[in-house]
């Protein structure tokens, strides 16, 4: 995984069309609805008309390269639609949680200087005070246009300008654990290209794996392990749009009745997991688990392995990177439960105590620079400065200890050069370059 970086990139034209070229019947995304009634299956030639469909769709409502676009919507199809006729054309997603307030939602579009925002009817409530571009998505409404109908009369052929590597690709927010959530801009390809570490590494996914990652669309582990980390390596996603409170036994069954081969959940709900009747349940096809967002207790890593006899591979990353350190199964070496966990006073602790976030010894900020930039409302907005292309698997900081256990520290390229000034959305153009 040690090459340079093309100087032109798009995720899209790079990596999803060559795939449909080399393999058009290859299952793209399996979703399945709420209550298991309805079920889509995608190939990867229907799924890239679809994003030319809406890249031609998108610039007929002159949303433009470079234009920051909200997209609030579930775990729908047209979710992945929308963020790759987005990425096509060049303009910049910015995915925003369903469950996010009006205020919320005022925040991200006047920090990222939105011009655009797509939606569905649960979410018009919160956007109807915005005056711009408003796309809905499943319904119509006055003063709203139509992403069926546009999707409908568009050309399933898409022509335009090749995007750069370093021109902005995806906004994501924080999650504003410590204040307000920190805008992060990502080039094209520091998650287009660079997620080739997370999806076939630390995911451990192939072609003709089926790869379930519970999580919302509007954060960036869902970029992670629902969008650029599958399909970077020929997976299929499988989605299910479930909107009520998590259930612990619903994620079993639903793992036991779908052939999902690699599985990625968050702690929170693994605690959960691991307190049903695990016996009750069978999964002939699981044969890889991960997890991230904070450390998981050994326990829980130990009750799943002997219920399923597979281990719970944990990785650590940030809304700003892609996984820089994590348990790798190709590695072929044993995981000791909760070595992601700081150890605290122990001999080889950091003497900071167990924390509730991952405090691996590892220098991550070496390994990843970020360049600030300041915000057109006074916020920072964190420019990701890495990938455009080189990685260099296995480098530890001087701070790493030999007594850390079986990890694996990522680097995707220091050094490369952020996106000039004049490529950054919105307001942050003006403000970025004084």
């Amino acid at each position: 995984m040690n090459r340079p970086a093309p100087k032109d990139f798009n995720f899209v034209a790079n990596v999803m069309e060559e795939w449909a070229r080399r393999d058009p019947d290859a299952l793209a995304l399996w979703w399945v609805d709420e209550n298991e009634r309805h079920q889509r299956k995608i190939t990867v030639a229907d799924i890239v008309a679809d994003a030319h469909r809406a890249a031609n769709f998108f610039r007929d409502c002159d949303i433009t390269p470079g234009d920051p676009v909200l997209v609030m919507l579930p775990r729908i199809p047209e979710w992945w639609i929308t963020m790759l006729g987005l990425i096509r054309l060049g303009a910049v997603p910015v995915p925003s949680a369903t469950m996010l307030t009006t205020r919320d939602v005022r925040y991200r579009i006047e920090a990222a200087g939105v011009r655009a925002v797509i939606t569905d009817a649960d979410g018009i409530s919160k956007l109807d005070w915005f005056s711009s571009k408003r796309i809905l998505v499943g319904s119509r409404r006055p003063g709203w246009t139509s992403f069926q109908a546009g999707l409908r009369d568009a050309s399933p052929k898409f022509t335009g300008e090749p995007t750069r590597a370093d021109d902005p690709g995806i906004v994501y927010f924080t999650s504003a654990t410590a204040g307000e959530p920190k805008m992060v801009l990502h080039t094209q390809a520091s998650y287009g290209l660079a997620h080739r570490v997370t999806g076939k590494l630390w995911l451990d996914l192939k072609p003709g794996d089926l790869h379930w990652c519970i999580t919302d669309t509007g954060w960036g582990k869902a970029a992670w392990s629902c969008f650029f980390g599958p399909w970077l390596s020929g997976a299929t996603v499988f989605a299910m749009d479930a909107r009520r409170k998590f259930s612990a036994s619903c994620a079993l069954r639903t793992l036991s009745s779908y052939p999902i081969t690699t599985w990625c959940a968050p702690p929170t709900a693994l605690r959960l997991i691991v307190r049903e009747d695990l016996t009750r349940f069978r999964f002939p096809h699981l044969r890889h688990c991960a997890s991230a967002g904070e450390p998981l207790n050994p326990e829980v890593i130990t009750a799943w392995r002997e219920a399923t006899g597979t281990t719970i591979y944990e990785g650590y990353g940030q809304t700003e990177t892609v996984v820089l350190i994590a348990n790798i199964r190709s590695r072929r070496r044993k995981v000791r439960p909760g070595s992601m966990r700081c150890q605290g006073d122990a001999p080889d602790g950091c003497g900071k105590g167990i924390t509730s976030t991952a405090c691996p010894r590892y220098d991550t900020a070496k390994l990843f620079p970020m360049s600030s930039v300041k915000g057109a409302i006074g916020r920072n907005c964190e420019i990701a400065s890495l990938p455009t292309g080189s990685t260099s698997c296995g480098r530890k900081s001087a701070n790493s200890r030999s007594s850390q256990p079986e990890q694996f520290a990522i680097s995707s390229g220091a050094g490369t050069r952020s996106p000039p000034s004049d490529r950054l959305p919105g307001k942050h153009r003006q403000t970025a370059a004084k």
